[in-house]
C-alpha cells in the first residue's frame, strides 16, 4: 500500500483570497456531487434559488441562522422562505417530455370528448399532478436558534470548502474574503462527520 506522506496531501489543498470565491463556491454547489453539506450564517436569495434549482438533481442539506434584526434580516428572511418552499424550476428535458405528454393527452382528449373546456382541466391538472410528485424535494433546512453558527462550510463529494465566504453576493463577489479548498479524502470525510453532528444537535 502507498502511503502518501503529509506534506504530499498538504499539497492537494489551496487557498484563495480576494473578491471572486464564488469560483470555487458556485463551481462546487452547481458540479456533480449528489449531495452537498452546507454551513453559512447568511445566505442571499440569488443563492437560495440556485440551491432549489440544484435541489431537483442532488440531496442539499443546508444549517443556516435565523433572520437578525438588521439591515440582513430582511434577505436572511427572503432566503430562509425561498428554501423553504423548495420549488425548483424545471430543466428542458423534463419541459419537453412533459409538454409532448401534455399535447398528446390534449388531442386524444379533443378527439374523444370535443370539449375545449374539459381538455384544459385535464391539461392543468397534469400540470399540477406533475410539479406536485414528479420534481424532486430534496432540500432540507436546519436554522440554529439560540447559538449563533459562525462557521463556513460546502462540502461535496470530493472537494469541501472552509473559511469567511458567506453564501451571499456581498460574500463570495464584493468582500475579500479568504477560502480553503480541500481536496484530500480524509479531511473531507472529517469535514462530513463534523457536519453531520452540528446536523444531529
Amino acid at each position: 500500500m502507498i502511503r502518501i506522506r503529509p506534506e504530499h496531501r498538504e499539497r492537494r489543498n489551496k487557498g484563495y483570497s480576494g473578491k471572486s470565491s464564488y469560483r470555487y463556491i458556485d463551481e462546487l454547489i452547481r458540479g456533480n456531487s449528489k449531495e452537498l453539506k452546507i454551513i453559512s450564517p447568511f445566505i442571499g436569495p440569488s443563492y437560495a434559488k440556485m440551491l432549489v434549482d440544484q435541489a431537483a438533481n442532488k440531496k442539499i442539506y443546508v444549517i443556516t441562522a435565523p433572520p437578525r434584526d438588521d439591515k440582513f434580516g430582511s434577505s436572511q428572511s427572503r432566503s430562509i422562505e425561498i428554501m423553504k418552499s423548495r420549488k425548483a424550476r424545471i430543466g428542458i428535458r423534463p419541459v419537453a417530455a412533459f409538454t409532448l405528454f401534455a399535447v398528446i393527452a390534449f388531442a386524444f382528449n379533443l378527439y374523444l370528448i370535443t370539449s375545449v373546456l374539459s381538455a384544459v382541466a385535464i391539461f392543468l391538472f397534469i400540470v399540477f399532478i406533475y410539479t406536485k410528485f414528479f420534481i424532486p424535494n430534496n432540500l432540507r433546512l436546519k436554522v440554529v436558534k439560540g447559538t449563533f453558527i459562525h462557521e463556513k462550510l460546502y462540502i461535496g463529494k470530493n472537494r469541501a470548502i472552509t473559511g469567511s465566504a458567506n453564501l451571499t453576493g456581498s460574500g463570495t463577489h464584493s468582500n475579500i474574503e479568504h477560502v480553503e479548498i480541500i481536496d484530500d479524502n480524509e479531511r473531507i470525510s472529517e469535514l462530513k462527520s463534523h457536519f453531520d453532528d452540528l446536523w444531529s444537535q
